[in-house]
């Protein structure tokens, strides 16, 4: 696994063997996480689906 000490870049691919198996975000706020965990959530996903038209 390759590490780095720090990215203002942006995310970081955490890779195995070659291939990304993670990516770490730095949110720069509490509304930057929220809107990073309601991305990764199945169920607000599927509620956002089922109000389009």
């Amino acid at each position: 696994m390759r590490r780095s000490k720090r990215s203002a870049a942006g995310p970081i691919v955490i890779t195995r063997n070659g291939k990304p198996v993670a990516v770490l975000l730095a949110p720069e706020d509490d509304e930057d996480l929220e809107r990073i965990l309601l991305a990764r959530s199945l169920r607000f996903r599927s509620l956002l689906d089922k109000s389009r038209p």
